[in-house]
């Protein structure tokens, strides 16, 4: 009884290296098995991890459809006894999935992609393998924990649905299901039972453990794509989506201030082009708005834009102003009626005509303070009378009647 060991090239991404699809695979590995004189007549008994399943599976299904006319694939079919499924994905992986949603960074090999979750060739190999397999004994183990990237074959995708054959778990993850630490090892220990006493006693050999005889193998180079064309052109795509993406951001967060330096005449023709009926009156009063307001704002943008005809982009500039204008011009009438409040307070002690006088002003600059509002009272009612206090009281109101509309 020998073991043998089958290594071939399958990177999960082709930043790694390349890789062939499952197909083009198992014909190679057909090829190699056949090359082997050692293994002709030989019971074989295939223990597969991961990928390696799906190979061996597609495999069998290559050598079955040449069994008609070439006699070696017969007879290496015929020396198939068991096979071993250690974490195979036989109806795809999430990861997988996942690779192939964003292929333009992951950039998935032919081997990923024919991993994709739910697979239309996965599941019509499956169901082959469920019909063909009867003649074939099997086992089957599954991962229970996770990777740093989770659990790569779930508990259903691991189950190939065979007859008679229940899947177990195993708590390993999906790189150590098949590293067996030591012979107690629940993976060793089932794998050489079901050889031992269910393989051995069908093809006629005398069972027992026999002995334990390792070869170093050689190792495998890793190799690196070539594609330099493909790579080079990914990795501009991605630096030139990256860089899209951290301006859109930037902009997002920190939007550029259009309202910087601007000549006068700028400001003026991005006025004219905005509103062409102002009289020149009403532009030069805005342009000293708009310099009391922000200095000398930048209007580039909405200079531009005028030219073209798109006046939105200069009309959201006076917007902006106006609503920052508008906004100091509520914030220092409220600083000025805090003042005048201060004011009266002091001066009413020595002259309560003067401080009515300061909380007039306050209630006119701040109408919605009451504070201001009581102090008038309180000084209307001690320093005059009744009259002089409704008088106040109407000259500061005046500006918040809201006419009545006469019904019709």
């Amino acid at each position: 009884m020998a073991a043998w060991t089958l290594d071939y090239e399958a990177p999960p991404t082709n930043w790694f290296g390349t890789a062939m699809p499952i197909q083009d695979r198992a014909k190679n590995v057909l090829e190699c098995l056949l090359g082997r004189r050692e293994l002709r007549g030989t019971p074989l008994v295939f223990v597969c991890h991961s990928l390696g399943g799906l190979v061996v599976k597609q495999f069998l299904r290559a050598a079955d459809g040449r069994r008609a006319y070439s006699a070696e694939t017969q007879s290496l079919l015929d020396s198939v006894k068991g096979v071993v499924f250690l974490a195979t994905p036989h109806t795809g992986s999430m990861q997988a999935t996942l690779l192939d949603k964003l292929r333009l960074i992951a950039w998935p090999s032919a081997s990923t992609l024919d991993l994709v979750r739910n697979n239309a060739n996965l599941r019509d190999l499956n169901v082959w393998y469920r019909n063909w397999s009867g003649s074939i004994r099997h086992k089957v183990f599954y991962e229970k924990k996770g990777t740093t990237a989770g659990v790569i074959v779930g508990d259903d995708s691991s189950d190939p649905g065979l007859l008679h054959v229940d899947p177990v778990g195993i708590d390993a993850d999906h790189l150590d299901i098949c590293k067996p630490a030591d012979f107690s090892n629940l993976v060793y220990i089932r794998t050489r039972d079901f050889i031992v006493d269910e393989i051995v006693p069908d093809v006629g050999l005398s069972a027992g453990y026999g002995t334990f005889q390792a070869s170093d193998l050689p190792t495998l180079p890793h190799s690196r794509s070539s594609k330099f064309a493909p790579i080079a052109l990914r990795l501009a795509i991605i630096s030139i989506v990256g860089l899209l993406f951290f301006k859109g951001i930037e902009a997002l967060l920190f939007p550029p201030d259009v309202l910087g330096a601007a000549t006068i005449e700028q400001i003026t023709a991005a006025v004219r082009a905005k509103s062409p009926t102002l009289t020149q009156q009403q532009s030069d009063r805005f342009i000293e708005v708009l310099k009391e307001t922000r200095g000398e704002p930048t209007f580039k943008s909405a200079v531009e834009a005028a030219k073209k005809g798109d006046t939105r982009v200069a009309e959201g500039i006076w917007r902006q102003i106006y609503e920052n204008r508008e906004k100091e011009e509520n914030k220092s009438r409220q600083e000025r009626a805090a003042a005048a409040r201060n004011v009266a307070a002091s001066a009413i002690a020595n002259n309560n005509a003067e401080g009515l006088l300061w909380y007039e002003r306050a209630t006119r600059l701040d109408p919605d303070n009451m504070a201001g509002w009581l102090g008038l009272g309180n000084a209307a009612m001690v320093g005059e009378p009744y009259k002089t206090l409704m008088r106040h009281f109407s000259t500061s109101l005046s500006s918040l009647v809201v006419p009545e509309t006469k019904a019709t």
